[in-house]
C-alpha cells in the first residue's frame, strides 16, 4: 500500500477518474485563495493571475460547470443550467466576460480527460502554473532551451531543473490532444476553423469544431 499525502491521494484519484470515464469534470466550490482544501486547483488560478485574469474566475467557471452537470431534483440543483460548454470561447454560457476569455484562449482548452502538459509546446505560464515551485523565469528557460532541440523525455527537462521535481503526471514530452488552426481568405472575407482532435492508437479523432467568418480591410 503506497503512502501519500491528502493532496496526492486526491488528485491520484481525480487524475484515474478522468482517465477511466471523459464524462468526469473537475468541479468544487472550495477552490479558495490556496487553491482547495489541499491544493489541487492551485495550478489554476496560479495561471490566471499570471495572464491577467482575476483568480476567482477559477471559482466561477467550476461553480457554473458544477451547475451544468447537476442532475435535474438533485439538492441545489438550479432551475436553468447553463449547457456544458466544450471550449474556451463557450466559457460565455458560464457568465464569463469575453476580456477573461480572450486573456485565457492562447494558454487554455477544455478537454474531457486529464492529461500532462507538454514540456515542449507548452507556454511557460503554462509550465509554472502546472509544475509546482517553477517560476516563470525558470518555465522561460526551458522554453528557450527546447528552442534549439526538443526534450526526449522528462527525464531530459529535469536535468536541466534539478531542484524543482517534475512529476510525470503533470508534465511530459507526449501528447494525445491537439489544438489544429485553418484559416481561408476568399476576397476581403476570412474563415477561420479551429478543431480539437485526438490520438486514439492510429486514428486522429474530432471531439469539436470552431468556424468564424470575418471580413478583413482591403489592401
Amino acid at each position: 500500500m503506497s503512502v501519500m499525502t491528502y493532496a496526492q491521494a486526491a488528485l491520484t484519484a481525480l487524475r484515474q477518474e478522468m482517465e477511466r470515464d471523459p464524462l468526469v469534470w473537475v468541479l468544487g466550490e472550495d477552490l479558495g485563495p490556496e487553491g482547495g482544501v489541499a491544493g489541487q486547483y492551485l495550478g489554476l488560478q496560479q495561471l490566471f493571475g499570471s495572464i491577467g485574469v482575476s483568480p476567482d474566475v477559477a471559482q466561477r467557471i467550476a461553480e457554473g460547470m458544477r451547475d451544468a452537470l447537476a442532475q435535474p431534483g438533485t439538492p441545489n440543483a438550479p432551475d436553468n443550467p447553463p449547457l456544458m460548454p466544450q471550449s474556451v470561447a463557450q466559457l460565455t454560457w458560464l457568465g464569463i466576460d469575453n476580456d477573461a476569455i480572450q486573456r485565457m484562449s492562447p494558454y487554455v482548452v477544455l478537454l474531457p480527460g486529464a492529461t500532462p502538459v507538454n514540456v515542449n509546446t507548452a507556454p511557460k505560464e503554462v509550465l509554472a502554473a502546472a509544475i509546482p515551485n517553477l517560476d516563470l523565469g525558470t518555465a522561460q528557460h526551458l522554453v528557450q532551451l527546447r528552442q534549439h532541440a526538443a526534450f526526449k523525455d522528462v527525464a531530459e527537462a529535469q536535468a536541466q531543473v534539478p531542484n524543482v521535481p517534475i512529476d510525470g503526471r503533470r508534465a511530459n514530452t507526449r501528447s494525445s490532444y491537439f489544438v489544429v488552426r485553418g484559416r481561408l481568405r476568399l476576397a476581403d472575407h476570412a474563415l477561420e476553423e479551429r478543431s480539437l482532435v485526438v490520438r486514439r492508437g492510429l486514428d486522429m479523432v474530432t471531439l469539436w469544431r470552431e468556424r468564424v467568418n470575418s471580413e478583413e480591410p482591403g489592401p
